[in-house]
């Protein structure tokens, strides 16, 4: 997957050129990965489920969206992701 982003660019702040920014998805994710394996991140579901916001601090709001989402999905027979409310 492929993402073209418009962005600008200031020449000594007066005058302003827009361009393309082709990025490849795939490659960025490819890079995210290679720098997790040199930083040795523990990528085994345990460690992961530790890392994952417990949602503490989470609004009363976001928990009922959240609980939404999992009576949603259940109607649908369907699994969602592990929300915590």
């Amino acid at each position: 997957m492929v993402a073209i982003l418009r962005y600008f660019t200031y020449n000594r702040g007066k005058h302003r050129r827009e361009e393309d920014m082709t990025i490849d998805f795939y490659a960025v994710l490819g890079m995210a990965e290679q720098r997790k394996r040199e930083l040795r991140i523990d990528q085994s579901e345990h460690a992961v489920e530790a890392m994952r916001d417990k949602g503490a601090g989470r609004l009363d709001s976001k928990r009922a969206h959240l609980s939404a989402i999992d009576e949603r999905a259940a109607s649908a027979s369907k699994t969602s992701q592990r929300s915590y409310y």
